[in-house]
């Protein structure tokens, strides 16, 4: 049976109001990398999680929450658990979850480090503002394509305080305007 390293230290930072929740996401997770257990397998793997727990619950409950699990199949990601997570052999990337490569195809619409690219967003390093995830030599670069594009970030960010659009935003509202009639030839 294929059981991530994550899921034990999970259960283990787990507060006595959250065992029920967080002992359902383990079992789900752990669900997730073995597709053909049987529900006593489960059960049985949910007890060995449960004793993880400060105050363990009652094998009736977990019977109950491994049912639960197995009824319906959830959908489970490594994000739940990328605080406790170390390089293992299970996970999509087999890589840990934290671990930084390629950071200029890892950036949230806000321009925060996350692990893939979601919605089909398209961003440039030069795009990136937050660099607090990335080591000095990177920092450099960014600020470095950043400066080639013509981009402060300390400026950008006053403006955006102020409400300001910049980029992308400015330049759809400056076409709106121009198509709309508002600006001249010669604006």
């Amino acid at each position: 049976m294929k059981q991530p390293a994550c899921l034990p230290l999970f259960i283990k930072q787990t507060p006595k109001g959250e065992r029920n929740h967080n002992l359902f996401q383990a079992i789900n997770h752990l669900r997730r990398f073995n597709n053909k257990i049987s529900t006593e397998q489960l059960t049985k793997q949910a007890i060995l999680l449960n004793n993880h727990l400060n105050k363990p619950l009652q094998e009736k409950e977990i019977k109950t929450i491994t049912e639960h699990v197995t009824k319906t199949h959830y959908k489970s990601t490594c994000k739940k658990f990328n605080e406790y997570c170390k390089k293992c052999n299970l996970g999509s990337n087999k890589q840990n979850y934290n671990q930084k490569n390629n950071y200029w195809k890892t950036i949230r619409k806000d321009n925060t480090i996350i692990k893939k690219l979601t919605n089909g967003v398209k961003l440039y390093p030069w795009d990136i503002e937050d660099t607090n995830n990335l080591d000095e030599t990177q920092k450099e670069l960014i600020l470095e394509l950043r400066e080639q594009k013509g981009i402060n970030p300390i400026i950008d960010t006053v403006l955006k305080l102020r409400g300001i659009k910049i980029g992308d935003e400015a330049l759809k509202e400056f076409l709106g305007y121009k198509q709309e009639g508002y600006l001249k030839e010669g604006d």
